[in-house]
């Protein structure tokens, strides 16, 4: 149904994002993680009212100004970005505070504990991925000048060449605004990405672009007979297939290169067989169905932020 508004500038503040099943972004993810933890209630009363969403504002190049300024990002109006939400639930070991997060959108398979004094069981410093061309590692704590933040410091190490990289989480109060600021932020940003992770969040194959207006290039990942593969694609070379405009390397005659066949030729295995070894079968034989079928393909940031999840 098409928007009664002329343009993007006057729909966009007005549109209410939807949260589909199985389409998460890390809202999505972070209210399917609470809604599975209810079932704990039982055997651990009030754990759901002590769970909830925070937010947090990445790449901080000033930690103390940030934290010191004031009490929390409220006081900054328009200045926080608020780029990422996760899952916060607010505990005491002995009557030492501490705070457990769950950041699945960052495909972290463990419930980080973080505590005040950073004693046991205070998580620290673990290993996020390690791949051959790229190794990840986290680690949580409180900040010293202001306890309502839990700062999230990363390190990716590449050959000999290591960066670093600091957010902030803001765990004092529940974050209200994920869908109406996080989830429509993400909509806009201008790199799109569609990941498959195995259960310890290692990347198992996936797809990813940045939105240009030129030079758009696909990427896509897939486990091959040699360890992980990644191999681009013009994105005009979709397209193109879409409108059946490219010719295969074939006998003068036959028909054109199906963009499955292209599939086929880079992974070394067809949609088909890709689609036995995923992990959501049914899923991926419907879409190997659908696919083998036509001939054509159906219709369907530049960000820091979303460069961090793709290992």
């Amino acid at each position: 149904m098409a928007a009664p508004d002329e343009n993007l500038k006057e729909f966009f503040p007005k549109y209410n994002p939807p949260i589909r099943p199985h389409k998460h972004t890390c809202v999505g993810l972070g209210m399917e993680v609470m809604k599975c933890l209810k079932v704990l209630e039982k055997d651990f009363p009030g754990i759901t009212k002590s769970m909830m969403l925070v937010s947090c504002d990445e790449n901080i190049q000033d930690l103390v100004d940030y934290t010191t300024s004031c009490p929390g990002p409220q006081g900054f109006l328009i200045e926080t970005e608020k780029d990422h939400v996760m899952v916060a639930c607010h505990v005491r070991v002995d009557g030492r505070p501490g705070v457990f997060l769950s950041d699945l959108g960052y495909h972290i398979s463990r419930v980080v504990t973080v505590m005040a004094d950073r004693c046991y069981p205070h998580t620290g410093w673990f290993t996020q991925s390690d791949e051959p061309h790229c190794k990840k590692e986290y680690n949580y704590q409180f900040n010293l000048h202001n306890c309502n933040y839990v700062e999230w410091h990363e390190r990716e190490t590449r050959g000999d060449k290591v960066k670093e990289r600091l957010s902030l989480v803001y765990v004092a109060r529940a974050y209200l605004s994920a869908v109406q600021v996080t989830e429509k932020r993400n909509l806009v940003w201008d790199m799109k990405s569609l990941l498959a992770r195995n259960p310890k969040g290692h990347l198992t194959a996936g797809i990813y672009f940045i939105s240009k207006q030129k030079d758009t290039q696909l990427t896509m990942i897939f486990d091959g007979h040699n360890g992980k593969q990644r191999k681009k694609f013009k994105f005009e070379t979709f397209l193109e297939v879409q409108k059946g405009k490219v010719e295969g390397k074939r006998s003068r005659g036959r028909s054109p290169t199906r963009w499955t066949d292209i599939i086929k030729a880079t992974t070394q295995a067809s949609i088909v067989q890709c689609s036995r070894n995923a992990n959501d079968r049914n899923k991926w034989r419907r879409i190997a169905g659908a696919a083998v079928a036509k001939e054509n393909v159906p219709s369907s940031t530049k960000s820091e932020r979303l460069r961090r999840r793709i290992v």
